[in-house]
């Protein structure tokens, strides 16, 4: 079960060191089975089969981070493109992209201002990077993804549920300084980066001229899952998420969303 779904990436040898790989290659693409399965596998491809990609297709990842999604997206027959602060994970997206065969186009950018031309872009996703957006920029960044998407093209964003069972336990666990102790170094506990409510987002999506066409939340699988309960883990998951009621507690939000012609 541990390879479901993932790309099979060799590493380019000045980046064979752990030291100089970016934390969500070295944390999540080579941790444990949960990890990978969370952030590699169940979101990006989640995100990607919202889209009708056709061959020749362009389609932008909004904080692609070293550009796992951008690769998966090549893989489909897309022209990739990405964006991203960070200089490092750029860097090294590109070398890893050469070193597998990928032709993805990876930029360090500003969401708050794409260097693209107006509507170039047939669909725009973004995963699991609006709720680090300060909140008085979100409206800024949907424009910019509004402006540079093609006429009837999707944007589809993923972000943390604010309902959901893993945001819930952190707001709750989170208050105790003993438990942040015990956890691990940079678990963000919602104070840094305040989570956007499903509310919140179809508000934005709205305020911008877009239309919202599907809400869905997804996953109930936690990061520290041990890899011998992880098939286990997974059957439930698939369990809860088959239930209306319970599965509007999955830890990640999905929204499908349209730019229709006027």
């Amino acid at each position: 079960m541990r390879e479901i779904g993932y790309l099979r990436l060799s590493v380019p040898e000045e980046y064979a060191s752990v030291h100089v790989q970016p934390h969500l290659y070295r944390d999540w693409f080579c941790g444990n089975a949960a990890r990978r399965y969370i952030q590699y596998c169940r979101r990006p491809l989640e995100v990607i089969s919202q889209l009708p990609i056709k061959p020749g297709d362009r389609v932008l990842d909004v904080g692609c981070g070293w550009g796992y999604a951008s690769m998966l997206v090549n893989s489909r027959g897309a022209q990739a493109f990405g964006i991203d602060i960070e200089e490092e994970a750029i860097a090294f997206g590109r070398a890893l992209a050469r070193a597998n065969g990928f032709i993805v186009d990876l930029r360090c950018g500003d969401a708050r201002r794409l260097d693209y031309p107006d509507g170039y872009f047939d669909h725009i996703i973004s995963i699991e990077t609006f709720e680090h957006i300060p909140a008085e920029e979100r409206q800024l960044v949907l424009l910019e993804m509004k402006r540079c998407v093609r006429d009837n093209g999707r944007i589809v964003i993923s972000t943390p549920n604010r309902l959901g069972t893993a945001e819930l336990a952190k707001s709750i666990l989170g208050r105790s300084r003993r438990i942040r102790q015990l956890m691990e170094p940079g678990t963000d506990w919602g104070d840094k980066h305040p989570m956007v409510s499903s509310k919140e987002m179809i508000d934005l999506i709205r305020s911008v001229g877009l239309t919202l066409e599907k809400l869905k939340h997804i996953i109930f699988m936690v990061k520290f899952m041990p890899d011998s309960l992880f098939s286990l883990a997974l059957n439930v998951e698939r369990t809860l998420e088959a239930l209306p009621f319970v599965s509007r507690f999955g830890a990640t939000s999905i929204y499908v969303i349209r730019k229709k012609m006027l």
